[in-house]
């Protein structure tokens, strides 16, 4: 469903409970995700950027300052820094584990990076999450609906961590 609905690239990195290597393999690849199974390099317009799964990792890294973004997770917890002018970022979960469902946004015209909170985002009624028109059957999300569209309308393919790069040209 998510991948009908959005054109643009997306890349990935194992956390540390997935399914085993070929079925994550062959999901990346029905789906058209780049994924690694530890750090994955993005080049970006001139952005270079960084994901990896632990929080040690990415702090480690942004030390070597070859980096303008690393994005990290594992522990869900939604946070930014600044590590040695190298932007060191965990988006959270959109599944709403142990913290409030929440992702994280860059836009490279106005280099302004945020961490958003589901909950905190106005919904327009019949529309999902993503912004695309509930599937069949989906109920739209009301005011007194407790969990959020992201938790009601669980895709194939998990999304723990989302980062959302606007303004990059196709």
């Amino acid at each position: 469903y998510f991948r009908e609905n959005f054109n643009g690239q997306i890349f990935g990195v194992y956390g540390n409970v997935h399914d085993d290597d070929t079925v994550m393999k062959k999901l990346a690849k029905e789906q058209k995700i780049k994924i690694k199974s530890d750090k994955l390099n993005i080049k970006l317009e001139k952005f270079n950027i960084l994901l990896t799964h632990y929080p040690e990792t990415a702090t480690r890294i942004a030390k070597t300052k070859k980096y303008h973004f690393v994005f990290y997770g594992h522990n869900h917890k939604p946070w930014k820094e600044v590590i040695e002018k190298t932007y060191v970022v965990n988006p959270g979960t959109l599944a709403g584990m142990f913290y409030k469902a929440t992702f994280a946004t860059y836009d490279t015209k106005t280099r302004k990076l945020e961490l958003i909170i589901l909950d905190e985002i106005k919904w327009a009624p019949n529309r999902c999450w993503s912004g695309a028109r509930s599937r069949a059957g989906a109920q739209p999300w009301s005011e007194g609906e407790s969990r959020s569209p992201a938790q009601r309308q669980a895709p194939e393919i998990e999304l723990v961590g989302l980062v959302v790069v606007l303004n990059v040209p196709p």
